[in-house]
């Protein structure tokens, strides 16, 4: 067992998702309660990831090529979205099936993200006789998966 750290700050850290190469994500959590995204590996240490703000985030899945999935909260912590953020830097919002809320809980070596979602009715997405949101991390919809049950790419992305 290792002991992670916290971001510079913070009182306590939580890990969720390891990769083959030993990299780690999960939650920095500071002394007023606040959760930050984190990553980190031997090399790197712990860094925050974006967006840098006051923004709550949590990584809850990393694959072999270090793209990472989770939540943030723009606006409040009753409104999360799914988050990519992709090896090259910054994060992406996958939007929603038409909700204001999604999550985005594990990502699988080949670039498919499962997770949460309501939908524009304001109901679970996941509730029994619907489907979960899938989406690709290369912002295109999953093979043979019809677009009401994917997270929509960024251009078609619904508020």
């Amino acid at each position: 067992m290792q002991a992670l750290g916290t971001l510079p700050g913070d009182t306590g850290s939580v890990a969720y998702a390891i990769n083959n190469s030993n990299e780690v994500v999960g939650e920095s959590i500071s002394a007023s309660d606040g959760r930050l995204a984190f990553f980190w590996s031997a090399a790197t240490g712990m860094r925050r990831l974006p967006p840098v703000g006051p923004s709550v985030s949590v990584a809850d899945g990393i694959n072999d090529s270090g793209e990472i999935v989770g939540v943030y909260y723009p606006v409040n912590i009753l409104n999360p979205r799914a988050a990519l953020w992709p090896k090259s830097g910054g994060m992406v919002d996958l939007g929603t099936l038409g909700g204001s809320v999604a999550a985005a809980d594990a990502i699988n070596n080949a670039g498919e993200i499962v997770g949460y979602s309501t939908t524009s009715n304001g109901r679970d997405a996941t509730a029994p006789g619907r489907q979960a949101p899938r989406y690709h991390s290369n912002r295109e919809h999953c093979r043979n998966e019809p677009r009401h049950s994917a997270f929509p790419s960024l251009g078609e992305r619904p508020a």
